[in-house]
């Protein structure tokens, strides 16, 4: 008998499905799985794309931005100044030429044109070699501004998923603009603005069609392109976008002709430099002291300061107004009134008094626009909190930054402001007791001798250009040069214990991708003056101590050079001004008028800043409790 060895079992249903149909559910199967990678895919990449700040975009290209202590643009630390283009200065023969030379449906697609990728992919393989790229200019935007310039699928993608954030955020002319202030041409011009002044001395809406053909045509190849390399290539470069404009029917062929026959003339410019604000000049002072520091360049990067915007704000406001008050232009502040105290009527009698207060007629304002003849003031406020001490907050050097002053660095004769140098030296212990007179540091100084009180001047390394041994009475009487700056250093540190405490406003360094390039380090404290001199010298003359009040002094420097007031009390803030003129020899700076008028109002100045300052602080210390909350909250 014969037996099958063959299992009589129910087949699965899977084999009753005809070929044709197995085909379809595979198929079906592969597109699911891809979909669903290519799904994830766009998810991750459109993830990784929300870390980049978006607003980058519309900062200026290449700046290095300084930030204040709550991340508020103060202004641009680019030393080298960059022309910045406006929507409404793009002339249509640009836009026309930068789009058919870089991407000819830009206006059309929406970020990405993946007809252009495909032609692309097919021409190199073709061709089996790179032959033709397939980035928008929306992409190259991307690229520029976040570094994004490894040639991997990871960056691609990444731009890609950038491009599309850029896209949705901004308009076209918006994005063609900002494009068109970052793209380089060479001859270390970076933006069209820069290279249509520095090429041709015009602004780009004044620009030939010749010459936005050749400035479009030599940015795929800026350093060998650029007509001061290769006027020949420029030419060749200028007749590609001609044509292609031509074949375009971006303009018709009488121009063309016109454009074509058209010579490069070049009215090559030197490069300008500008400076904003007095934060920015002293930030760049700092930045070429940290530059070696840094693992590369701080170019385009951000700078977190601890500066206070509101601060500054108001200090400019403040001393403007002071300065218009002495040159007899406005009537003091109403916080100036104020701290006088009063009733009304005394108010009024008082304004009626000051306003009657003598002046110069030959007092120079500011309305003259002549920086270098008027009466200056330049204004220090530092933090004197635990753990915060030694930071710049604001600053002033003078009443513009156009004139390129640092009146801080200005050495100055400080008469009896350098009183408490000599009460110091002689408060040292040693062998021969020493006799303080607080209300003359002359005769305090003849009874020390001029090597104690020169060596303790020596040690604290301040500029100093000291008298000799032969005129040693000026050596006790202030009668020397000194910075300004080692001056407030000096008092600071006298209302501080002795410390010496470094002056900086920089905080961290970032680059556009937030790394971390930089960090300030606190250097450790050096009790460079004794704490029991320091506290005893602070107690006396010059400056003015009161229980339950900040010190202050008030005091005029000698032979003409200003006035100095100061308001400070640790835990809170210091406040430092000058005012006077840039020449001590200046006729009016030895005035009797002028002196009483500015001995009498810069105290009230710098109370009025202290005070401000206090109120700034406080709200900033109100908004960081504000954010944690939110941040505990959930809410950001």
């Amino acid at each position: 008998m014969f037996y099958s060895n063959q299992e009589n079992r129910r087949k699965s249903w899977y084999y009753h499905i005809s070929l044709s149909y197995k085909s379809i559910f595979g198929l079906a199967a592969i597109l699911g799985i891809l979909l669903i990678g290519v799904s994830a895919t766009t998810a991750w990449y459109a993830h990784r794309a929300k870390a980049f700040p978006i607003g980058e975009l519309v900062i200026p290209a290449g700046s290095t931005i300084l930030y204040d202590i709550e991340n508020q643009p103060l202004g641009s630390l680019t030393t080298q100044s960059r022309l910045q283009l406006r929507t409404h200065d793009l002339c249509p023969e640009m836009i026309d030429a930068i789009v058919a030379r870089e991407d000819v449906d830009f206006f059309k697609h929406s970020g990405v044109n993946f007809v252009a990728i495909l032609r692309s992919i097919w021409q190199n393989i073709s061709s089996m070699r790179y032959k033709q790229g397939a980035s928008t200019i929306s992409m190259q935007l991307a690229r520029n501004i976040y570094e994004l310039h490894d040639e991997t699928i990871d960056r691609k993608l990444l731009e890609i998923a950038l491009t599309y954030r850029i896209e949705r955020r901004y308009d076209k002319y918006t994005i063609l603009t900002q494009y068109l202030n970052r793209i380089y041409y060479g001859q270390s011009c970076y933006g069209l603005p820069d290279a249509a002044h520095y090429y041709f001395d015009k602004k780009v809406n004044d620009l030939t069609l010749s010459e936005c053909a050749m400035l479009a045509g030599i940015i795929r190849g800026p350093s060998i392109l650029n007509p001061v390399a290769s006027m020949k290539s420029a030419k060749a470069v200028k007749v590609e976008v001609l044509k292609r404009m031509l074949d375009l029917g971006k303009i018709n062929q009488a121009r063309y002709d016109v454009a074509f026959k058209e010579e490069i003339n070049l009215n090559i410019q030197p490069r300008r430099s500008v400076i904003n604000s007095y934060p920015i000049m002293l930030a760049q002072d700092e930045m070429r002291e940290v530059a070696p520091q840094l693992a590369e360049t701080v170019e385009g990067n951000a700078v977190i300061s601890k500066l206070h915007l509101g601060i500054q704000r108001h200090i400019e406001a403040a001393t403007e107004e002071a300065m218009s008050f002495f040159e007899g232009q406005s009537n003091p502040s109403a916080s100036w009134i104020d701290r006088m105290g009063g009733s009304a009527a005394q108010k009024q009698a008082r304004i009626i008094e000051w306003n009657e207060l003598k002046r110069p007629k030959n007092m120079p304002n500011r309305l003259q626009n002549d920086l270098s003849d008027i009466l200056q003031c330049s204004v220090l406020v530092l933090d004197s909190r635990l753990n915060h001490k030694g930071n710049l907050l604001a600053v002033t050097a003078g009443r513009s930054a156009a004139d390129g002053l640092n009146r801080w660095h200005t050495m100055v004769k400080p008469g009896r402001a350098a009183a408490p140098l000599v009460f110091c030296a002689a408060s040292i212990p040693s062998t021969k007791d020493h006799y303080i007179l607080p209300r003359s540091a002359e005769l305090t100084g003849e009874r020390c001798g001029y090597d104690v009180v020169r060596s303790f001047a020596d040690s604290l390394r301040y500029d100093i250009k000291y008298p000799d041994k032969s005129h040693a009475s000026n050596l006790y009487a202030g009668n020397y040069e000194m910075r300004r700056l080692d001056l407030a250093r000096l008092h600071y540190s006298m209302l501080h214990r002795g410390h010496d405490y470094r002056l900086s406003l920089i905080k961290a360094i970032y680059s556009n991708q937030l790394q971390a390039l930089y960090a300030d380090v606190p250097d450790e404290l050096q009790e460079f003056i004794r704490r029991e001199c320091a506290m005893a010298t602070s107690l006396m003359l010059p400056f003015e101590a009161n229980e339950n009040a900040p010190t202050e002094m008030n005091v005029h420097l000698a032979d003409g050079n200003g006035f100095w007031s100061l308001v400070s009390r640790e835990g809170c803030l210091s406040v430092f001004v000058w005012v006077g003129f840039d020449d001590p020899n200046h006729p009016l700076a030895k005035d009797r008028s002028i002196k009483a008028l500015v001995s009498r109002f810069t105290p009230l100045l710098a109370y009025d800043i202290y005070q401000q300052g206090l109120r700034e602080m406080r709200q900033v210390r109100k908004n960081m409790k504000e954010r944690a909350k939110a941040k505990e909250a959930g809410k950001i």
